[in-house]
């Protein structure tokens, strides 16, 4: 009886205290030139924690973030078929990256893109896209502004982005207001789309 006595009373406190989590939210911060990220947790009796972690100068900054983009390219190609996030991922690295811009003054998506331009201009290929009838050729292309930009049998040129090679977005695909979105698939060495209905792939230049 005594252990039993003693269990209820050892869980009581926590049966009293418990709270419930109503937001968990994370943002960067900058004080004094140096950023932090905060992490705020909101409970329904009105208390609150904020945990607060160093990441450093502008520099560190910057570098911190290029390495989640990285990360987050390299996950989209592992998981994209087994989640519908795809593209509202993608679409959310691409408004967070206009915020780290405005902070740091630097584009970490203008920095994986010169990977992705680096990995399209490889001279030993060629590339083409089927768009419903058949493959047709793709080129790319990069501007002195570091813009990615691709053209569809030699139409006009449209924005892109590029996560280095891992992921790839094409703007104004198939017509201005749209996009497409594809991830390397490294098994098949080509570009695939999540439904897999769209392909770029890659064609040995024979010299």
């Amino acid at each position: 009886m005594k252990n039993l006595n003693f269990i209820i009373i050892f869980l009581l406190p926590f049966t009293i205290y418990c709270q419930n989590v109503i937001s968990d939210t994370t943002y960067v911060i900058s004080e004094n030139g140096y950023f932090y990220l905060n992490n705020t947790i909101n409970y329904d009796d009105n208390s609150y924690v904020i945990n607060k972690t160093f990441i450093g100068d502008t520099i560190q900054f910057y570098a911190s973030t290029l390495r989640n983009f990285q990360n987050k390219a390299s996950d989209f190609s592992i998981k994209v078929v087994r989640t519908n996030m795809f593209s509202k991922e993608i679409s959310a690295a691409i408004r967070e990256n206009k915020n780290i811009e405005l902070i740091t003054g630097k584009n970490p998506i203008d920095t994986l893109g010169l990977q992705t331009f680096e990995f399209l201009s490889d001279d030993k290929f060629k590339w083409s896209i089927n768009t419903g009838s058949g493959f047709i050729p793709i080129t790319f292309n990069i501007t002195v502004a570091k813009v990615l930009r691709y053209s569809i049998d030699n139409t006009a040129s449209r924005t892109m982005y590029g996560f280095g090679k891992n992921v790839i977005r094409l703007t104004s695909f198939p017509t201005t207001g749209n996009f497409l979105d594809l991830y390397w698939d490294e098994g098949r060495k080509l570009y695939v789309s999540q439904d897999g209905k769209n392909i770029i792939k890659r064609i040995p230049i024979n010299r």
